[in-house]
């Protein structure tokens, strides 16, 4: 699914990056990168934008980085639109769980939870009102 959206950036800033094929390989690779670990890993994959930027900024001449920087801003919010809209499409998701045999959990999530009911103990607990809070600082309500 995410094969497409990775080309589609490659051909947009291919044509900003000098000549040679190393660095076509390694532009290449990274937006291959970037779009996997989006399309699988998103909730632990926070700024893929900055991730990608710093990962091929020496390809390009320091005049040129700003508008590759914008390419990348502009490419990546919708491509993570789109690969939002097709896995709600998607249906039924998997638990995030493995099992003790170190396979992946095949039962469905409780709600909005990642985790079945067998690992709902893995969910992360919700942060009370006010924990961000420094000690003996009054929040605001």
């Amino acid at each position: 699914m995410y094969h497409h959206l990775s080309r589609s950036l490659y051909r947009r800033l291919v044509r900003v990056v000098p000549q040679g094929r190393s660095e076509r390989h390694a532009l290449l690779d990274a937006c291959e990168t970037t779009m996997l670990r989006l399309a699988t890993d998103r909730e632990y994959f926070a700024t893929p934008e900055r991730f990608l930027f710093l990962s091929i900024r020496s390809l390009f001449p320091i005049h040129a980085q700003r508008r590759v920087r914008q390419i990348i801003d502009r490419h990546l919010r919708v491509a993570a639109a789109i690969l939002e809209q097709y896995a709600a499409a998607a249906g039924p998701r998997p638990c995030r769980a493995t099992t003790r045999g170190g396979t992946p959990c095949q039962r469905e999530p409780v709600g909005e939870g990642r985790y079945c009911p067998s690992h709902r103990h893995l969910e992360p607990e919700p942060e009370p009102f006010g924990a961000g809070a420094a000690p003996g600082v009054a929040v605001a309500a």
